[in-house]
């Protein structure tokens, strides 16, 4: 309570739970890792430079499109023999930044094993929803089914895997 010339006001804070225990702002914090990783960009640097390693080390086809959208494409890293198994990465960013080739240093280790690896673009938000950049992955692992055999896969035996954002992405393709 404030005294102002000889009353008494009450003011009144009204938080608004948004999640458990979690106003809006607490929970875009937990949400915002950048904030609890203080040399985070250490880490998008050192991913880069490993990638560009990995596409400097490996045959690869970049950007090969899937969908109608200019952000709607992909890079294959192929095994060396055909029919392989493929493994398609979806990348994070909070659905509304990053790219693929941001991710292409993982090729490395699946291309050892023998697996083809397939790195997909998508629509991002806020110019897309959510429903609509599911649909655009959902186009992408259609696109790997139908054509991957070219690319040393074998459409039978097709795994998604994604990185934060994407790995929520990964899940929708089940729903």
């Amino acid at each position: 309570m404030f005294a102002v010339a000889g009353k008494f006001t009450c003011i009144t804070f009204i938080i608004v739970t948004i999640y458990k225990h979690y106003n809006q702002e607490q929970l875009n914090d937990q949400f915002n890792t950048r904030l609890h990783v203080p040399d985070y960009a250490t880490y998008f640097e050192r991913w880069e430079n490993l990638s560009k390693q990995t596409e400097n080390n490996h045959t690869h086809f970049k950007n090969v499109f899937f969908g109608t959208g200019p952000e709607e494409c992909l890079d294959i890293f192929p095994a060396d023999k055909p029919s392989s198994k493929t493994m398609i990465f979806i990348h994070g960013g909070y659905w509304h930044l990053l790219d693929k080739s941001l991710f292409h240093f993982l090729a490395s280790s699946f291309l050892k094993q023998g697996v083809t690896i397939a790195f997909i673009n998508y629509k991002l938000a806020p110019d897309y929803s959510i429903d609509e950049i599911v649909c655009s992955c959902r186009q992408a692992i259609r696109w790997v089914h139908d054509n991957i055999i070219r690319y040393n896969g074998d459409k039978s035996e097709i795994y998604v895997l994604g990185h934060s954002a994407g790995g929520h992405l990964a899940s929708m393709l089940y729903t």
